[in-house]
């Protein structure tokens, strides 16, 4: 049940990632008068407990959209999280110090800008209050905080919920994009969560693996148990840096794909602003091809002679 908040705006703040093993922590917060709140249930954030990824998106612009500056994003990406970690854990500290230093910089940035109204309250899904008021100076501001359970059920909360999800989201598709490897959401529960790891680790190492999740997670234990049991393919050939062309045309890039798909190409996954993406293997040797909608068409880092046949096909396409 929502508690009675003051009179005039309030600030209305959520998080995104906690669970996640790959991918930032991401909150948000929205600071809300009564015609904001009026505009967001018509949206129907406060209806939408579950929407879909494709749902988020389309509601986080809307939301910056009728919002404005009344929106913060903080994101700690995975490198930093863990750094931040790792310190608040010396000083006996846990992952509610984590999330309420991440809270309080929304809130501040809200309170420091160009807000319409200023807010007299700050709403928020329980964790620990007075960790939240000990790193803002709310008797400052004339704060009060309330955190509740199902908070979410506050269209200010719901909004700052789904910007906050969108923002987690662009970081896992931009990270998927970058590895050429899926990141899979959820935690080791998802079985998909340990094999994507596993397979990073015997690829690009430990390393890379601790700048893409939260090291603390249980999922790191799982993850490095059978680590010796991680078998990377051997390959054979030469590696070919990540080649692309430009401002290819929609027929030229169904062609590519109607000439990689002819010479054992493999539909992929697709993500976001991507038309066609494709695996070619030769061999023990791969290739990903990936045509984007905006008419780039990239051939990503791979070895030979997979990468020199689809470059082939590419350029017969391309240049005839």
């Amino acid at each position: 049940m929502l508690p009675t908040l003051p009179a005039g705006a309030h600030i209305g703040a959520d998080e995104s990632g906690k669970g996640d093993y790959f991918g930032p922590l991401v909150c948000g917060a929205v600071c809300a008068d009564h015609e904001l709140m009026q505009k967001l249930i018509a949206l129907g954030v406060r209806d939408c407990k579950k929407p879909s990824d494709g749902q988020v998106s389309t509601l986080a612009i809307e939301i910056d959209r009728i919002a404005r500056r009344r929106v913060a994003v903080t994101i700690l990406e995975p490198g930093d999280y863990n750094r931040k970690y790792d310190a608040l854990k010396k000083e006996g500290k846990n992952l509610n110090n984590l999330l309420a230093w991440a809270h309080a910089r929304c809130v501040e940035e809200l309170l420091l800008g160009d807000v319409r109204q200023r807010p007299k309250s700050v709403l928020i899904d329980r964790f620990a209050t007075p960790l939240i008021e000990t790193l803002v100076p709310t008797a400052h501001w004339g704060l009060e905080v309330f955190q509740v359970y199902e908070a979410e059920a506050d269209p200010a909360v719901a909004a700052a919920s789904v910007v906050a999800r969108a923002r987690f989201l662009e970081w896992m598709n931009a990270a998927s994009e970058r590895l050429d490897i899926k990141l899979p959401k959820g935690t080791a529960s998802n079985g998909s969560v340990v094999e994507v790891a596993r397979v990073i680790v015997a690829r690009d190492g430990h390393a890379t693996l601790r700048g893409l999740v939260k090291w603390h997670h249980k999922t790191t234990e799982k993850v490095l148990d059978r680590e010796s049991n991680v078998q990377v393919n051997p390959v054979k050939g030469e590696l070919r840096p990540a080649c692309s062309w430009r401002k290819v045309r929609p027929d030229s890039q169904n062609l590519i794909r109607e000439r990689l798909l002819g010479a054992g190409a493999v539909d992929k996954e697709r993500w976001d602003h991507v038309a066609w993406r494709l695996e070619l293997a030769c061999g023990s040797s791969k290739a990903t091809v990936v045509l984007y909608e905006n008419g780039t068409c990239e051939r990503k880092a791979g070895y030979s002679p997979a990468a020199d046949h689809a470059d082939k096909l590419i350029r017969n396409v391309i240049e005839t």
